[in-house]
This record gives C-alpha cells, sequence and structure tokens, in this order.
C-alpha cells in the first residue's frame, strides 16, 4: 500500500514594493479627500448653526399651523374642546 503525500502549500509571494507604494499613495490621497469633505461639511453646518437649533428645523410657539399647509393631527385644545362639547 503506497502513502500519498499531501501537496504541499505554494509559498506566497511578497508584493513589489512598487505595488506597496501605489497602494500607499492611494491610501493617502483617499485620507486626505476624506478629511477635506468632512471639514467642509463640518464648517457649513457650524457656519449655519444659530444657537437656537438648526436652520431646517424651526419650532414655532403659536399654536395656529402655519398658511397653506393641512395640519396632520388636531391640536390638544381642539381635542378638549370636542370632549367638552360632547359631555353637555
Amino acid at each position: 500500500m503506497k502513502l500519498s503525500r499531501k501537496p504541499q502549500a505554494k509559498k506566497r509571494r511578497r508584493p513589489s514594493s512598487r505595488i506597496i507604494r501605489i497602494l500607499a499613495g492611494v491610501f493617502l490621497v483617499a485620507a486626505v479627500f476624506s478629511i477635506i469633505l468632512i471639514f467642509s461639511a463640518v464648517r457649513d453646518l457650524a457656519a449655519a448653526w444659530s444657537g437656537m437649533g438648526l436652520p431646517s428645523f424651526e419650532i414655532s410657539s403659536n399654536s395656529s399651523p402655519v398658511p397653506g399647509t393641512t395640519p396632520t393631527a388636531p391640536l390638544l385644545e381642539e381635542l378638549v374642546v370636542v370632549a367638552v362639547d360632547d359631555l353637555l
């Protein structure tokens, strides 16, 4: 009976220094691009900050809806008035 040998694993070649340099350069370019993109986004957000919230998320203190819009839910005062009217 003949014993079969397992095939030996091929030794991996080390990547050349040229490929390593190219990959490092691509990584650095991507990192610099990411830093510039994040910096400009944060700078624009800080410039738009008014200390009272973001410009697109303004909260009005009056109870009437904005003209030209349809409220999606009745106001609490309207619900209380309707409930009191039903009891009388």
